[in-house]
């Protein structure tokens, strides 16, 4: 199928954009909208808009990328063919509300994403806007009011069969059960939310949930499936070679087996306090390395003292 002119600029445009060429970029996204405005494409004009938006979003140009999405969403108000679209923009113009404390303004362009989203029947669209309204509330600490908007947005991605969106959803789903204390509910979000990670074969997703369960496991007591839990999200983070996670899931395994007691659980605490230690300085978490250095001096101070 042969491109137009029109969309080899847009690939040129976000091939310049992605070697860094930021000004070459942007003569090509002007010289798609051209194109686009002299064939009369107005559906054409407002995606480059969009993606140039999204570029200068990128670069930390927010006023810029606001200009554009507006000037893209003027473009397509009397085109009910680019309801979609139009609910898209509305997203990344919430964004940015978010991102300067208009709460107002976010409400109001959330409420108008939804309508867009729910007139074409988009729920992946319904379910993002949900997430959001989610995120926002537990930004706020109302973790009981949130809960319901995530699992809004899980049950959209389950209906959809995305089930990969799906899985990151109800790892916050389990998250915001165990800050209310219904832990039975957070591990039943969380044993499905590793069966879809594993579905698809997200071994990193499956890792954190793992995590996830371990850290739950400890929460009511029970270390030796919540030892079973990291060690197994230790092994998959080491076969990706995804050192911040399995840094972090040491320091968990290492506080489980200090909280299990006996000579070599706490023997095995100290050598794991110290891997992690080892892992995470290597990438620069030095919360988490203080943590476990003074976790595993006071461990230290417990044993010889119980020796002597």
């Amino acid at each position: 199928m042969t491109k137009t002119k029109s969309s080899l600029y847009l690939s040129q445009a976000e091939k310049y954009w992605l070697d860094g060429d930021v000004k070459s970029a942007r003569l090509a996204f002007s010289d798609a909208k051209d194109e686009c405005l002299k064939n009369g494409d107005t559906r054409g004009v407002a995606d480059a808009l969009v993606r140039s938006g999204d570029m200068e979003m990128s670069l930390g140009r927010v006023d810029e990328a606001k200009e554009a999405y507006v000037s893209a969403l003027s473009l397509l108000l009397l085109d009910f063919d680019s309801q979609s679209l139009s609910a898209e923009i509305k997203l990344k113009l919430a964004q940015i509300a978010v991102d300067r404390n208009e709460t107002e303004e976010t409400e109001r362009l959330l409420d108008q994403a939804e309508a867009l989203f729910d007139e074409t029947d988009n729920r992946t669209g319904l379910a993002r806007v949900a997430e959001m309204r989610g995120t926002l509330l537990m930004a706020k600490g109302d973790c009981e009011t949130a809960l319901p908007f995530y699992r809004k947005a899980a049950l959209l991605y389950e209906q959809e069969n995305n089930t990969l969106k799906e899985a990151v959803v109800l790892r916050t789903v389990s998250r915001l059960y165990m800050s209310l204390n219904r832990m039975d509910q957070a591990h039943d979000a969380l044993e499905k939310s590793m069966a879809l990670f594993r579905e698809n074969g997200d071994l990193l997703g499956e890792a954190g949930a793992l995590t996830a369960v371990g850290v739950l496991r400890t929460t009511i007591g029970d270390y030796m499936l919540a030892a079973r839990a990291f060690r197994k999200a230790i092994m998959l983070y080491g076969k990706l070679g995804h050192v911040p996670g399995e840094g972090e899931a040491t320091f968990y395994l290492a506080r489980v087996e200090a909280m299990s007691g006996g000579a070599e659980s706490i023997k095995n605490a100290v050598k794991d306090y110290k891997r992690s230690i080892f892992l995470l300085d290597g990438v620069f978490w030095p919360e988490l390395v203080a943590k476990a250095k003074q976790e595993m001096e006071r461990l230290e101070k417990v044993s010889a003292a119980s020796e002597n």
